[in-house]
C-alpha cells in the first residue's frame, strides 16, 4: 500500500495540491509554507489514504463519508484512523466497523461538506 495524503484548506474550503502552494509536511504532521516562511498547520486538515477504493474506483481517505450494506442493513459512516487501523465510524463508540474489503463501499462525500 502506498502511503498518501490529501490536504484540505480551511480557508479555501477545498482540497488543494501542496506542491502548487509550496507546502511541505514533516514526519510529525506539521505543514510548512515556503512562501510564508512559517508553519501553517492550523490552516489545513491532513487526511490519509485508507488503502482502498470504493465501488466506482475512487480512492478512500480518512474523512470520507461512506455508504455500504452489511448483513442486509444500510450504513452511512465516516472513515477515521484510530488505534492503528481505519474504521467506518458512526460518531459513537458502539457501532464502528473495521475498514475491510468485504463491503462494497461508496464514497458519498466527506466531513467538510
Amino acid at each position: 500500500m502506498n502511503i498518501k495524503f490529501r490536504l484540505y484548506s480551511k480557508q479555501l474550503k477545498e482540497y488543494v495540491n501542496p506542491n502548487d502552494l509550496h507546502l511541505t509536511m514533516s514526519f510529525d504532521g506539521d505543514i510548512f509554507s515556503y512562501e510564508e516562511g512559517k508553519l501553517v498547520t492550523d490552516q489545513y486538515v491532513i487526511e490519509q489514504f485508507a488503502g482502498a477504493k470504493d465501488v466506482d474506483g475512487k480512492e478512500i481517505y480518512a474523512g470520507d463519508r461512506l455508504s455500504f450494506t452489511c448483513l442486509g442493513m444500510s450504513y452511512d459512516r465516516v472513515v477515521v484512523f484510530n488505534n492503528g487501523c481505519f474504521l467506518a465510524d458512526d460518531g459513537h463508540d458502539d457501532d464502528n466497523f473495521e475498514f475491510l474489503d468485504d463491503y462494497d463501499y461508496k464514497v458519498i462525500g466527506n466531513i467538510h461538506e
